[in-house]
C-alpha cells in the first residue's frame, strides 16, 4: 500500500536502468532530494508509474531526449518531464493517473496535483502521513 520514498527511488532506479538499455541517452533522469525526505511515504509504485508514463507518452530522440526530474521536498515529491511529440498510435486514457488518484483517495484526504504546460508535464504527490480509517475496511 505505502512505500518509503527511498524504496520507491530504488524501484525507479531499477526500472530506469532497463529503459536506458533500450533508449540510451535519449532518456535522462535527474533527482533533487531535500534532506529528511527518504523516510516519507507515498503509494507503492507511484513514482515508477509516472516515470513509465513520461517515457510512454513522448518520443525520445538524440536531439530531443525525454528529461525526467524527481524532486523531493518536505511537502511532497514531484515527477516532471519534458514534453516531446507523442508517439504515433499511443493514446492516453489516463488510466495510470486515474489509478493514482483513486489510490490517494482510498488512502488519504490528499490528492496528486497534475500540471501541464506546453513543454512540461508534472505531477506533485503529497506524502501520506496517516492512512484513512476506511482504507482498513
Amino acid at each position: 500500500m505505502l512505500s518509503t520514498l527511498q524504496r520507491e527511488l530504488e524501484v525507479v532506479d531499477s526500472f530506469f536502468h532497463l529503459m536506458q538499455v533500450r533508449f540510451g541517452d535519449r532518456i535522462q533522469l535527474e533527482r533533487s532530494l531535500e534532506p529528511g525526505c527518504l523516510d516519507k511515504k507515498v503509494p507503492t509504485l507511484a513514482l515508477q508509474l509516472l516515470v513509465e508514463n513520461a517515457i510512454k507518452h513522448n518520443v525520445a530522440t538524440d536531439q530531443a531526449p525525454v528529461r525526467i526530474c524527481i524532486t523531493a521536498t518536505a511537502r511532497g515529491v514531484e515527477v516532471a518531464n519534458t514534453i516531446t511529440r507523442p508517439p504515433q498510435g499511443v493514446r492516453s486514457g489516463q488510466v495510470g493517473l486515474r489509478n493514482l488518484r483513486e489510490r490517494y483517495q482510498h488512502l488519504s484526504r490528499y490528492q496528486p496535483e497534475v500540471l501541464q504546460q506546453p513543454d512540461r508535464f508534472q505531477v506533485r504527490l503529497p506524502y501520506i502521513t496517516a492512512i484513512r480509517k476506511e482504507a482498513y475496511v
